[in-house]
């Protein structure tokens, strides 16, 4: 499973999912679970480039990638 919060000062990062899917976008925040109600898992939200906000938890993710480091 990723360690989402070594991407926690990272700007433009890229996601790929267990699924397949691929996103980038800006890293807005990453949430602890346990200061979340009712979560089961941290969680990293990225604001990709059309505006949109999308929240992943560490079992969705297959890997990540810091882009313009």
């Amino acid at each position: 499973m990723v360690n989402i919060w070594n991407y926690a000062g990272a700007e433009k990062i890229q996601i790929t999912c267990i699924s397949g899917d691929i996103y980038e976008g800006n890293v807005v925040c990453i949430d602890d679970a346990e200061e979340m109600y009712d979560a089961t898992e941290d969680e990293i939200t990225i604001e990709t480039s059309d505006g949109k906000f999308v929240g992943f938890k560490p079992s969705e993710i297959e890997k990540i990638r810091e882009l313009n480091k």
